[in-house]
């Protein structure tokens, strides 16, 4: 598949690669779901600027999102639950029995993510390129490149500001906060440099400033899910020795954050300078042009004929 060239095409690709892992998401298989996962977040970034997408994709694209997500979380769960099983030896007894209830609930998510996703993501493209829109006739003065623009470095902001409120002091909601920060405004720079509107110099920091907060939140989740198993008395030991090693590599997740924050704070930086090395002029409707909108919307609407073909393009078939 070509280069996207515009946030349309950039959507309608990520929903190609969604239905591509479909029949892997159905299959419960790890690499499926989290791919999945990732292809739904391309694409609600690109969808604000879409102007002939409907809330209703967002909508369906946040629930299948959501079912993933419950699903992807159990999966990082038991992978940690797998990688501590070498380090503490000690306490295999309670991983066992830790990873017991992971599997349950696995099986009980999985089967739920299936029942949720029984309809193929090919209607959403389908439903990305009506006839006459709302959002298609004000997309004659707006201007997806800068909106797109503006989005960053409003995200780069709030990234910044979350950074800065998720101290060195470890604080779970100030550090998962600034994980989720730090997502919009990578999924949005990525998309910008997918499509030319910024270059791709802050996407790498950014990807790995999401890694280590990513697996300092799927740490803080073994924790939490450790705190509620109920183990039996005969292994009280073992489950404290778990529970204090999983305390140990929380603490030492978030000094690795803490030591990496300015990088992640650079990364934030970087994509500010992309957005301000070229600088676009807000659009406006001249005041001249309101006489004309019906004769322009009617122009604009022929020749998008062309642009709903490379939609259909796209289309997806079983």
């Amino acid at each position: 598949m070509s280069q996207p060239s515009t946030p349309r095409d950039y959507a309608l690709a990520h929903l190609c690669r969604l239905e591509s892992l479909w029949s892997g998401v159905h299959d419960g298989e790890i690499d499926a779901v989290h791919d999945a996962r990732i292809a739904t977040r391309r694409i609600r970034s690109a969808l604000p600027f879409v102007y002939t997408a409907p809330p209703a994709v967002t909508d369906e694209l946040r629930r299948i999102g959501r079912a993933l997500g419950r699903v992807r979380e159990l999966d990082a769960t038991r992978e940690l639950l797998t990688t501590l099983e070498a380090r503490a030896p000690d306490a295999a007894a309670a991983i066992g029995i830790a990873r017991h209830e992971v599997d349950a609930q696995l099986t009980r998510q999985r089967r739920r993510m299936v029942k949720k996703l029984k309809h193929r993501p090919r209607s959403i493209a389908r439903a990305m390129a009506p006839g006459f829109s709302v959002g298609r006739f004000s997309s004659l003065w707006r201007n997806w490149n800068h909106e797109l623009r503006d989005a960053i470095q409003h995200a780069a902001t709030d990234a910044q500001a979350a950074l800065d409120h998720a101290t060195a002091v470890y604080m779970p909601n100030r550090a998962h906060a600034a994980r989720i920060a730090v997502k919009k405004l990578r999924y949005l720079v990525e998309l910008g440099a997918a499509t030319g509107a910024v270059d791709d110099a802050a996407v790498a920091g950014l990807k790995s400033a999401q890694d280590a907060l990513g697996d300092l939140h799927d740490m803080t989740m073994l924790g939490k899910m450790v705190d509620q198993v109920q183990f039996p008395r005969d292994l009280l030991n073992e489950s404290r020795a778990l529970a204090a090693v999983v305390r140990a590599e929380t603490a030492r997740l978030h000094a690795r954050y803490v030591r990496r924050r300015d990088r992640i704070r650079g990364a934030c930086d970087e994509s500010l300078r992309s957005v301000e090395h070229q600088p676009l002029a807000p659009l406006a409707l001249p005041a001249a042009a309101i006489v004309a909108v019906p004769v322009l919307a009617s122009w604009y609407l022929r020749h998008n004929d062309e642009d709903d073909r490379r939609v259909a393009q796209y289309r997806l078939t079983s």
